[in-house]
């Protein structure tokens, strides 16, 4: 078998309306020169930002203030403007007594606070005395290492009103 020269072959594939038997092989072959590039500077990689670590700024705020009234007195408990990476918020309304919420709560939490409650069959009767709870209110940062906690405690006094029954 001899070997086909593809050259002309390759022409008459390329060259519909040509004359193929005008085509003609060169004699030699001859190399072409391809120019290949380097490059000779590389970009520098694109830093990649480091986060700005936002610091734990706690905001602690009890409404009203001062928190004394009349039962059924409403106390709010606020924490909402605080900062930090990963925010938890704790209330206890009466921590003396075990009372409130813990673990994960809302930063904006309200409770009613009472006297003791009347009997019935009283005329007239003040029922119950003055009572004080003591809150305790938390906000901890747990996206720090390690966290870190802000805590505001305070007293909420609560005086009875006059029932009357008729």
């Amino acid at each position: 078998m001899r070997p086909v020269n593809a050259l002309p072959l390759a022409a008459a594939l390329l060259c519909f309306a040509c004359d193929a038997d005008k085509l003609t092989a060169p004699s030699t072959p001859t190399a072409v020169p391809i120019a290949i590039s380097t490059p000779t500077s590389t970009l520098a990689p694109t830093p990649i930002p480091t986060p700005t670590p936002i610091p734990f700024q706690p905001v602690l705020t009890v409404s009203p203030d001062p928190t004394d009234g009349t039962e059924s007195l409403q106390v709010t408990f606020d924490m909402c403007a605080s900062t930090g990476i990963t925010l938890k918020y704790e209330v206890e309304s009466d921590f003396t007594r075990g009372v409130g919420l813990k673990g994960q709560v809302p930063c904006h939490v309200t409770f009613t606070y009472k006297t003791e409650s009347r009997r019935p069959g009283m005329i007239v009767k003040l029922i119950s005395t003055e009572m004080d709870y003591n809150y305790r209110m938390t906000v901890t940062d747990v996206g720090q290492t390690p966290p870190v906690s802000a805590i505001k405690e305070g007293t909420v006094h609560v005086f009875p009103r006059a029932i009357v029954e008729r």
